[in-house]
């Protein structure tokens, strides 16, 4: 989507919502169609409807094509609609449902979660502040028992590693760097999903380079830990499925992390961020101290994810650097060019 709304209170979709606010919701899914189904019926249960509810399936997804179909057979209310995709990846079916869109709001949701009742309800509230750029709580994971509870949520640190805890935020409600994709929702016009993030199934950290763009346009992002949804964790039929050590998605996870870092912040934050991931690191991105640890625990999952790692972030700097620091400086020279050999014409 392109911008249409500024951070400063200009346009429409900046102006306080009443009761009469729309909500769309998108929810991508691949062949898990009795997770979907469970979660499409989430929705129809929610006491605040949404304007539209988009599925967005791959083409040759048929059991959850035909799962879809059944739930739009079952009217309550609002839009039900059905989007298809043929590209791979998460990413392609967001950019699908969200260009679909036709609210001021958009929420967005895995297929493999059930949504509380007052789950809309409870978003659409916080859009009365039009400084409010996106909404968003815990996911509430099934079969993680004894987990402490953790004040910080969705932070950015000063040196650049990412806490995420949103599934066991605590502590009532917060503003945030990084809302999880799985329970996150954004003003529609702000909302712009990237080409250039890898992988061919999940494609990891694409929610923080939507989040940490609405950021640095100047909006608030909260999180309250009581807009919940129940999260049951499917299977992924991707390179990088759940609980496997897979090293060219490590390669990719790390590559999309690096490429938004780089994007978004400052340039002290920049080199500060690298010498941490080069150096230091932690578990889920192991660097030299961390390998060194790993090593002598014995932790094999560290040795597999070190190399991988690195290189991902190798190529997410040289990416950044090849795609948006020497191409605007050569477009910079090109015009200082032309516009002087213009001025040289005219003398």
């Amino acid at each position: 989507m392109q911008d249409t709304c500024e951070p400063n209170g200009i346009g429409l979709d900046k102006a306080t919502l009443d009761q009469s606010a729309s909500i769309s919701v998108v929810i991508p899914s691949y062949q898990r169609p009795q997770s979907l189904t469970k979660c499409l019926e989430a929705i129809d249960r929610q006491t605040w409807l949404p304007k539209e509810v988009i599925v967005v399936c791959r083409t040759t997804d048929a059991d959850s094509i035909e799962a879809v179909r059944d739930w739009e057979l079952m009217t309550r209310g609002y839009q039900k609609r059905l989007a298809l995709v043929a590209e791979p990846g998460q990413v392609a079916a967001l950019r699908m449902g969200t260009y679909a869109v036709t609210s001021e709001i958009v929420a967005y949701t895995d297929d493999d979660t059930i949504p509380e009742p007052n789950w809309l309800e409870k978003i659409v509230s916080y859009y009365k502040d039009p400084s409010v750029g996106g909404v968003g709580g815990r996911d509430v994971i099934h079969g993680l028992r004894s987990l402490r509870a953790a004040s910080r949520v969705g932070v950015l640190t000063w040196y650049g590693k990412l806490i995420g805890n949103h599934h066991v935020g605590c502590a009532g409600v917060r503003k945030v760097d990084v809302l999880k994709g799985a329970n996150a929702s954004f003003r529609t016009c702000l909302v712009q999903f990237p080409k250039f993030l890898r992988g061919d199934g999940a494609q990891v950290h694409n929610e923080v380079y939507v989040c940490l763009r609405i950021r640095r346009m100047g909006y608030s992002l909260i999180y309250d830990p009581a807009i919940q949804v129940l999260h049951y964790p499917g299977p992924r039929y991707d390179r990088g499925g759940r609980g496997q050590v897979v090293k060219s998605a490590i390669r990719d996870a790390a590559f999309n992390a690096d490429v938004t870092m780089l994007l978004y912040l400052s340039w002290p934050m920049k080199v500060v961020r690298s010498i941490y991931n080069l150096l230091l690191g932690h578990r889920g991105s192991p660097g030299l101290f961390r390998l060194l640890i790993g090593c002598i625990r014995g932790e094999r999952d560290i040795l597999l994810t070190f190399l991988p790692t690195q290189l991902g972030h190798l190529d997410g700097t040289i990416f950044y650097f090849q795609h948006h620091v020497f191409n605007r400086r050569t477009q910079t020279s090109t015009s200082w060019l032309r516009k002087t050999g213009e001025r040289l014409k005219e003398l």
